[in-house]
């Protein structure tokens, strides 16, 4: 039989607006606003993720794949996870995101098909791939074995914001000249692993915290 389970909404909310960036205290990352983490995060963490997403709207651009590959890149890089992208999308309808609930069938399915104990759910929204450039995404990560929802989060990225700008400018040039090329600021596939780049750093925020402290 199979069970659908509750996506629980007794999820803590933390504020993460901007974390520091490592030898740059003048400089300040932006993070996603709304971060949700269940108080069983730290005994459910993650060791190796399966990131799932839903079909492209946009054929050109594959917002959908481009984000969830942006995001498995970066996480990959903290060293916290191994990550690995699902190879088919599924229906918008589908996602736990949209509708409330996840199957436990289709999480034990995933978990081996790819040999992991997490599960992440992304969805990304271009808002606008024009300048001022917009874009959203959600992410709900649940923990097979236990069939709960672990963390879930929301990420604005607005370039009409001074500091989402400033941000992405440094991101996307580090040299930060003056009269730099300006580019980036109408390249919709850099603003997407830019917000993949963001919302890993969010994620890995809620088990490298705990690291720091022990």
């Amino acid at each position: 039989m199979i069970r659908m389970h509750w996506i629980l909404a007794c999820l803590a909310v933390s504020g993460c607006g901007v974390l520091p960036t490592k030898g740059q205290d003048c400089q300040a990352l932006v993070l996603p606003t709304k971060l949700r983490i269940s108080a069983h995060s730290e005994e459910l963490r993650p060791r190796r993720i399966v990131i799932v997403t839903t079909h492209d709207l946009q054929d050109r651009l594959k917002e959908q794949r481009a984000f969830a590959e942006a995001l498995a890149s970066h996480l990959e890089r903290s060293t916290l996870f191994d990550v690995v992208v699902a190879r088919d999308p599924i229906c918008r309808e589908q996602l736990p995101l949209r509708s409330g609930l996840f199957d436990e069938q289709k999480l034990v399915e995933l978990s081996h098909a790819y040999t992991a104990d997490t599960v992440l759910y992304c969805e990304a929204d271009f808002r606008s791939p024009y300048a001022p450039m917009q874009f959203e995404a959600q992410v709900l990560m649940v923990n097979v074995a236990q069939a709960i929802a672990i963390v879930a989060l929301n990420g604005e990225f607005n370039l009409e914001n001074p500091e989402v700008r400033r941000d992405f400018s440094q991101f996307a040039d580090p040299s930060m000249r003056p009269t730099g090329n300006s580019s980036h600021l109408n390249s919709p596939s850099r603003f997407i692993e830019y917000a993949g780049s963001r919302i890993a750093l969010s994620i890995e925020s809620v088990w490298s915290r705990n690291d720091s402290g022990n």
